[in-house]
């Protein structure tokens, strides 16, 4: 396939994916207050764009779901119904299967079919309403995927559209003899309106008997149009595009009503007829579009916005008569391309998408083309030679006018000979990483890929993950969303053999009602697949499989690789400007000037005075040189937060993701939640958002299913039955900090100890010692749970030490606070960029140290007589506490280093949030930012080390990590010897 089909694919795949994400969100939360106005318009809007996007790329099964679902939005905004919590579930069914056939679509590269019950169910809840289809949905949409039926014996019909199937044989008859009548509305002479006006009368009333008020509307509306213009003559302009606009969606609804009953309803006639009277409406409509938009143009060179979506939503209309003008002459590729730009001018129109010069320029070529057909009177389609340029060049203009697609990062990479996807990578430590690299090369194990439902039956999951816990080794876990349903997937380590693993996994599940995937990782990227139930062939991709382009903006499209390779660049500039800067304002270079002054200054007068316009000149130079590294700095530096833009996205897209969760949770739970999202326009990097997803799935199930009692229970505390939850986002300085809030019973402090103590995580004495918040942390040990249960959302002792792995390997943290009948808050602490840091660099011995600056309470100089021994540990005082000592190059096996420090020992005061330790150093160099690196698997095995970077000079510096650090001191002292601040 070349690339420029490719990139059509992709582009498909992406502006899909943006209105699903668009539209889940807002029927989630739909049933929970009353929808906006502006709401059900985005909804509609959405379903529309797919249904126009899946058109244009021929997937017949996609856009029949999505015709049929804006059928019924149709109704919801013309205000015949509400959108109830049903047709709500309905419409998320519908969501559920676009997004697997837009998966199968863009896999397979053709049409997917739509799965029969739902399209019958969606046309059972529009029927019910006793509605045909809305006056402005385009043509051209299949209402059913399955094959045409026969046509039916006389009397015979389709139930689904009317009980009385003899009644909608002699009305779809009726239909099909006085439907072209109707055409008669354009003529100039009285004596023809009459005998439109007279069709319309009659098939309005025959509408109304039958029940079918969309149908009576439309007809009635437009013998309400001939009866206010009576006499003949000519209509003036407004007043005729109305008719046309009405006639072509008559023309809609009689092909529909034709395709619902099985009937011949006269569509083919009906065609003729309008064709014949349309004349030369033709060049009219496009001399009028191309005015238009060359209007556009100008408005775009004056930044007129609000002008400019006024005429595009004009020539929306426009193309929208066209099109159906072009479906009724039969003129399909025409069509095609009107109904295309229909789509993309009535989004400029709402705001939704920004305005190009080459897309205007596009139009008008394509208009241009019509055009000379209209006016020679031909009526003729465009060639496919002609389709494919203006399609290309269509294509085009959206590269160049304001679109992205943000690719998702990369595929996976091999570790140790064997492919690993890239979602199992961005929830693995590098921890995980050495020891799956050690493993595999060291040992004779094998890499399996599990795939599980716990839910399916808690007894069995239990079995299952004893068993993947204990005689296999699990590396990591990650959550995966299938459907309304949220599954396990495990990489584990096994000595076993392919068929003796699946055969232990089919012995703890012998119907196969929790395993639903096994795969053996190789070499090659798809890996091999073991053992594979039904029921999960379409649920969840499998991992290593090529990823679909994900929507991230609609701005200016721009593959992620290129930003991220752009930022790598940028810091590899910084690195170089850095260490122009040590050269020209060094110590070093300072001194040189200075000696170089006073060795003039000694010379003898007339040596003095002819090395003095010299040495002048090269002050004068000096001073250039100061200057222009003082611009270069500031320019890069505007030019680095400039890009670091690039890499930042509202958190709106990991919000968005939560609503549909809630919502099945809670239902599944019979619990009343009402999901509160505040703070949805924070941005963060986009490194962070899909590892960031994870952690507040599991955190929003936990609250559900651990936190927030059932409605009855809350009545009965004096609560409201309605729980609310509540996730706020909020930048604070170079930090964004995310609270999850539940309104439900809290943390069971007493639960957490017995566990705490069992497991043996600390001693009795020190358990109880311990205050409520130290033993909130001990949610986040590996294997810890209070729950007597295993269900979908928790008691699995497995999730919450993951969530902890990933905050953290954001450089970020976690706190807990609780109130016991009141709820508990988790809040996420992270930069604002992950590659990006701020830190302060110490010299151990010879080696320079950067400890990241969020880890760092204070920096001190203690006299050695400050320094006491509690037991055999050296402490001190800082701010009325006593906290203990630590040599920096000790805890990280550093021999030596703590010699020869003097009276004075500088001391960087270590925090985690929970607890302060001092750290003692040779000496304190300099604070900066810092670009990190990827830090090699070798390096990552030591402990305390976090990341590396590059000084100014050239120096490779280690990044330590706080978090470790503490770590490593408790593993010295104990837990009860750290004094919490």
């Amino acid at each position: 396939m070349d690339d420029f089909a490719e990139q059509l694919w992709s582009e498909f795949a992406a502006e899909t994916d943006e209105h699903l994400q668009a539209i889940e969100p807002i029927l989630a939360q739909a049933d929970a207050q009353n929808a906006a106005d502006a709401d059900i318009a985005q909804l509609f809007r959405s379903f529309h764009s797919i249904k126009g996007l899946a058109r244009a790329m021929d997937a017949v099964g996609m856009e029949g779901v999505a015709h049929q679902a804006e059928n019924l939005l149709g109704l919801v905004r013309d205000g015949r119904t509400a959108l109830t919590p049903p047709m709500t579930d309905l419409l998320l069914q519908s969501v559920d299967a676009l997004k697997a056939m837009r998966d199968g679509v863009c896999q397979a590269r053709q049409d997917v079919p739509a799965e029969p019950g739902l399209v019958s169910r969606l046309n059972a809840a529009f029927t019910a309403i006793g509605a045909e289809d809305p006056a402005d949905t385009p043509a051209g949409t299949t209402v059913s995927t399955a094959p045409a039926a026969p046509e039916p014996s006389p009397g015979a019909g389709d139930t689904s559209l009317h009980e009385d199937a003899e009644m909608l044989a002699i009305f779809v008859e009726m239909v099909k003899a006085r439907g072209p009548e109707l055409c008669a509305a354009l003529a100039e002479e009285a004596a023809q309106r009459d005998v439109a006006l007279d069709a319309a009368e009659s098939l309005g009333h025959a509408a109304e008997v039958m029940n079918f008020d969309a149908l009576a509307e439309t007809f009635g509306s437009l013998r309400e149009v001939l009866q206010s213009r009576s006499g003949g003559g000519k209509f003036d302009e407004p007043t005729r595009q109305d008719l046309l606009s009405r006639l072509g969606d008559i023309r809609l609804q009689i092909e529909l009503v034709g395709e619902i009953s099985g009937h011949d309803a006269g569509i083919a006639e009906f065609s003729a007829a309008l064709a014949e009277r349309i004349g030369d409406e033709r060049l009219h409509l496009v001399e009028a579009a191309l005015e238009l938009n060359e209007r556009l143009r100008e408005h775009l060179a004056e930044r007129e916005q609000l002008a400019a979506e006024a005429d595009a939503a004009a020539i929306t209309r426009y193309a929208r008569i066209m099109h159906s003008l072009c479906v009724s002459l039969s003129l399909g590729r025409t069509a095609e391309m009107l109904l295309l730009i229909e789509d993309l001018y009535g989004r400029i129109a709402g705001g939704e998408t920004a305005l190009g010069d080459a897309l205007v320029d596009a139009v008008r070529d394509f208009l241009l083309v019509i055009a000379e057909h209209a006016q020679t009177g031909r009526i003729e389609d465009l060639t496919e030679a002609q389709s494919i340029k203006l399609t290309t060049q269509l294509r085009a203009s959206l590269e160049t006018g304001a679109f992205l697609i943000a690719q998702r990062d990369g595929a996976g990479r091999l570790v140790a000979g064997i492919h690993v996807p890239s979602e199992l990578l961005v929830v693995m430590s590098d921890e995980n990483l050495v020891e799956l690299e050690n493993r595999l090369e060291h040992e004779k194990v094998a890499a399996y890929v599990v795939l599980v439902h716990l839910e399916a039956d808690p007894e069995i999951g239990q079995r299952l993950i004893s068993w993947l816990t204990t005689e296999a080794r699990a590396i990591t876990n990650r959550t995966v969303v299938a459907g309304h349903e949220s599954w396990f997937e495990f990489l584990v380590l096994s000595q076993l053999e392919p068929a003796a693993f699946v055969a232990e996994l089919h012995h703890r599940d012998t119907q196969g009602h929790c395993v639903k995937r096994v795969q053996r990782l190789t070499a090659a990227s798809e890996g091999e697949v073991l053992d594979r139930s039904a029921s999960s062939a379409d649920a969840s991709p499998a991992p290593g499989a090529a990823a679909q382009p994900a929507a991230a903006s609609n701005l200016i499209r721009v593959r992620g690789e290129i930003i991220d390779a752009f930022l790598d660049e940028i810091g590899e500039l910084r690195v170089v400007v850095e260490s122009l800067t040590h050269l020209i304002r060094g110590v070093g270079s300072r001194k040189m000037v200075t000696r170089a002054q006073a060795f003039v200054d000694r010379l003898p007068r007339d040596l003095r005075n002819e090395f003095l316009a010299s040495f002048q000149d090269f002050r004068d130079r000096d001073r250039r040189l100061l200057e222009t590294e003082g611009m270069i700095a500031g320019l890069l530096g505007r030019l680095h937060q400039s890009a670091l833009e690039l890499r930042v996205v509202p958190i709106d897209a990991v919000f968005n993701r939560l609503p549909r969760l809630v919502r099945d949770l809670a239902q599944r739970q019979g619990k009343s939640v009402e999901l509160v999202l505040e703070g949805r326009d924070v941005r963060i990097d986009k490194s962070m958002v899909e590892a960031l997803a994870d952690p507040l799935i599991h955190m929003v199930r936990n609250a559900i299913d651990h936190g927030i009692e059932a409605p009855g229970d809350r009545e009965a505390a004096g609560k409201p039955a309605r729980a609310r939850l509540t996730l706020t986002a909020a930048q604070r300085g170079s930090e964004i900090h995310i609270e999850v809030t539940d309104e439900g019973r809290g943390l069971d402090v007493k639960a957490i100890r017995a566990k705490a103590a069992a497991r043996g995580l600390a001693s009795e004495a020190q358990i109880a010692a311990m205050p409520d918040s130290r033993i909130y942390r001990f949610i986040f040990a590996a294997g810890l749970s209070t729950s007597a249960q295993v269900t979908e959302t928790s008691g699995r002792g497995v999730g919450m030490d993951i969530v902890l792995a990933t905050v953290r390997r954001l450089n970020g943290d976690i706190t807990v606070r609780s109130e016991p009948g009141r709820g508990a808050t988790f809040t996420l602490i992270l930069p604002v960029s992950a590659a990006l840091q701020t830190a302060l660099v110490v010299r151990v011995g010879e080696q320079s140290l950067a400890i990241p600056e969020r880890h760092i309470a204070a920096v001190a100089e203690i006299e050695s007589e400050a320094v006491e021994f509690i037991g055999r540990h050296r402490s001190f005082r800082h701010r009325n506490a006593m906290l203990p000592l630590f040599d920096l190059g000790a805890l990280l096996g550093m021999p030596g280093t703590a010699s020869g420090r003097g009276e004075l020992e500088p001391v960087v005061i270590a925090t985690n949030t929970r607890r302060m330790i001092g750290l003692g150093v040779d000496a304190i160099e300099q604070r900066l930012e810092l670009f990190l690196k990827d830090l090699d698997p070798r390096l990552a095995q030591f402990p305390g080390v976090g990341g590396a970077s590059v000084l100014g000079d050239g120096r490779v510096v280690l990044v330590l990590d706080g978090d470790e650090l503490i770590q490593l001191a408790e593993q010295g002292v104990g837990h009860a010897e750290l004094t919490a601040h």
